[in-house]
């Protein structure tokens, strides 16, 4: 249980890190109004990310298809990079 625990504050603590450096370069406070939507091979643990929706107190929805949506998200993002690059956190994707 204290393992669990630690787990659980490390993963909000990221999460919550990784909200507010994107809000530092966007407006994100409608889009998480909208929730959270997980995606990947995390989305297959259920325990997970229902503790993790509780923990950091957003609504969150869970993919159809986890394991293809990063791939297919990535190759739309590699192929129309000039659309996206204002969502990245790091440097634009140089060519």
């Amino acid at each position: 249980q204290e393992v669990y625990n630690l787990f659980i504050g490390i993963l909000k603590d990221k999460i919550l890190e990784v909200i507010e450096l994107a809000r530092q370069k966007h407006n994100l406070d409608t889009a998480l109004g909208n929730g959270v939507y997980f995606t990947g091979g995390g989305a297959n643990i259920d325990w997970l990310v229902e503790k993790i929706g509780q923990t950091c107190d957003f609504n969150y929805q869970i993919s159809q298809n986890p394991l293809l949506d990063v791939s297919n998200g990535l190759i739309k993002i590699i192929n129309q990079h000039e659309v996206y690059q204002k969502y990245f956190i790091n440097n634009p994707i140089k060519q």
